[in-house]
């Protein structure tokens, strides 16, 4: 009996190598999508959940459905929107880099989740698992502040908007043996703003352990702002101690995110 049970499992689920679970093959998600995962190249439940979203992102409106998302990814989102690729019915900005105020970040984004609701019924929330964590809670994240609101939401699932534009396992094909520190175009755009607060001892805590820094372009940024602003890129990486460099990609993962949500939310 218990064999014939376990023959039935095996053929109505799918085995994750990661964490050994059984995920149905009526709904192939995978169970840990913002970690890392060395069997992800091969793996049956990706390959059908990325299938699906493919299938869907081509043709799924996001009409009645509004985004709220980390000023750091403006362009990016404003892109797909002038493609046509994201028709949502509004897209709020919080400022960007608000993880470095946690305070600000929950007053701001509470108010751009409140504002979504009240435009859409739905809302999917451009922000990392871990871009917000209460330092009087740290078990109160970025999702937890989105369940308070008691609204249609979802989040993208990424762990941050680097995460958003390239693969764990992306970033390590491109860095290879390096010690990468990864930048979104958004993060040069906002320098000042970002790291306001820091001085020179904090940069050199943080950043000396890592070989170049490599910023995730799929608009071009840096190449312009190499072209006109040359200094820009010196004084930025001066701070750093780092080198500065770009690597082109396209918007595709990020748009595969925010299809797979708004084929979640309305399913």
């Amino acid at each position: 009996m218990g064999n014939e049970r376990e023959r039935q499992d095996d053929a109505n689920t799918y085995l994750c190598e990661k964490t050994g679970q059984r995920v149905p093959r009526s709904e192939p998600v995978c169970p840990k999508p913002e970690e890392a995962c060395k069997y992800r190249s091969n793996c049956i439940i990706y390959a059908i959940e990325e299938d699906h979203v493919y299938s869907v992102s081509d043709n799924r409106s996001f009409t009645g459905c509004s985004i709220v998302s980390c000023g750091t990814l403006r362009h990016e989102l404003e892109q797909l929107r002038r493609s046509g690729v994201l028709d949502a019915d509004k897209v709020l900005y919080a400022a960007p880099g608000l993880h470095e105020w946690p305070n600000e970040f929950e007053k701001q984004v509470t108010r751009k989740l409140r504002a979504a609701k009240e435009i859409s019924n739905r809302a999917i929330v451009v922000y990392g698992s871990r871009c917000f964590v209460d330092t009087l809670n740290p078990e109160r994240t970025t999702d937890s502040l989105i369940q308070e609101q008691e609204m249609n939401a979802v989040r993208v699932k990424a762990a941050n908007c680097v995460d958003m534009l390239a693969s764990k396992e992306e970033r390590d094909r491109i860095g290879g043996e390096q010690k990468v520190l990864w930048l979104t175009p958004g993060w040069l755009r906002h320098w000042d703003f970002i790291f306001k607060d820091w001085d020179a001892a904090k940069f050199n805590e943080m950043y000396p352990r890592h070989d170049k820094a490599v910023v995730l372009d799929a608009l071009g940024y840096v190449d312009e702002l190499m072209a006109g602003s040359p200094e820009r890129i010196l004084e930025i990486s001066d701070k750093m101690q780092l080198p500065i460099e770009s690597f082109a990609i396209s918007l595709e993962r990020l748009k595969r995110l925010l299809a797979a949500q708004i084929a979640a939310i309305t399913s």
